[in-house]
């Protein structure tokens, strides 16, 4: 699993903030985290192919693609680098937009943020395993793989006594809720603006 961090929209907080939820997901600076950074957003990311960025949009997923060949024949193949998952879902992105997400075969979680309408966009494979959480402060929102990694930045968020009390009765947990308050996750199928 790729480890995935990211602020938009909070100041200049972001560029200390996506290193704090990288490592309260376990990621220290290893050689193959990735980050970018801009006016607007951080992303980060455990490994270094798991971001990409055309000016336009920036990206991060956490996947297993099971048709990258299909994807990158249909968004111009021979531009794609084979390597990086990031650079086929910008490309698929680029060309179709949030559509680009019914095209995948495999697991996948997302993060996206257009820099010219300054929105973020968050989601999940249908079938929801590789999981992918948020936080909104204001008019900032942060995203992680781990609540874990969100669960002390803007205000530390306490636990979830409702989350906690279904869980210890062993009910379905069939919302986006979380055991900590603030802290909401990305369902499967999902795509969270």
């Amino acid at each position: 699993m790729t480890v995935l961090g990211g602020v938009a929209r909070s100041g200049n907080d972001h560029l200390v903030l996506v290193p704090t939820i990288l490592a309260r997901q376990n990621v220290r600076n290893t050689p193959e985290l990735n980050s970018r950074s801009s006016a607007d957003v951080s992303f980060g990311a455990s490994d270094s192919r798991s971001i990409a960025s055309n000016g336009r949009w920036l990206v991060a997923i956490d996947a297993r693609i099971d048709n990258p060949e299909e994807l990158a024949d249909a968004v111009g193949g021979n531009q794609i680098h084979p390597a990086g998952v990031a650079d086929l879902l910008l490309a698929a992105w680029t060309k179709w937009k949030d559509a680009c997400l019914e095209r995948i075969l495999g697991d996948f979680a997302v993060a996206v943020f257009d820099y010219q309408d300054r929105s973020l966009f968050l989601a999940r494979d249908a079938t929801g395993q590789r999981p992918l959480f948020y936080k909104i402060a204001g008019r900032a929102t942060a995203f992680a793989s781990m609540p874990s990694g969100l669960a002390s930045i803007f205000n530390a968020s306490s636990p979830n006594l409702s989350m906690l009390a279904r869980h210890q009765a062993n009910l379905l947990h069939i919302d986006n809720q979380t055991f900590f308050t603030g802290i909401e996750r990305v369902m499967p199928g999902e795509v969270v603006r």
